[in-house]
């Protein structure tokens, strides 16, 4: 996620932006179950992945969350296609526009879900 604001910020102010299309990805092709792995890595603790059902009961838990339904909307298209497509390839866009990597599921893991856990 902050790849991809870095790159949305280095998008909007420069002089000179990259434009057009941008492929952005994490440095390796992950499934659901690898990402749940790397973030129990970091955590400490197991994570498992559970693949939930994006019926009605999904969409109802969210919304009685406070998630609005437009972007509920948004997540269920996305993880419907994810789901269909899984991971096509890797991109280039991180490296292209910010001259770096991209972070990695252990590096986020790290800088976000284990502040949130530990209340750091």
């Amino acid at each position: 996620m902050r790849d991809i604001a870095d790159v949305a910020v280095a998008e909007l102010l420069p002089e000179r932006p990259v434009g057009g299309d941008i492929d952005l990805s994490g440095p390796e092709s992950l499934t659901l179950p690898d990402l749940a792995d790397r973030f129990g890595a970091a955590l400490g603790r197991p994570v498992v992945y559970v693949d939930v059902p994006l019926d009605d009961a999904w969409r109802t838990g969210l919304t009685d969350g406070g998630v609005p339904p437009g972007v509920v909307d948004g997540l269920r298209d996305l993880y419907a296609n994810y789901r269909a497509e899984g991971v096509v390839g890797l991109g280039d866009g991180v490296r292209h526009v910010l001259g770096r990597a991209p972070r990695s599921a252990a590096d986020f893991a790290a800088d976000v879900l284990v502040p949130a856990v530990s209340g750091a």
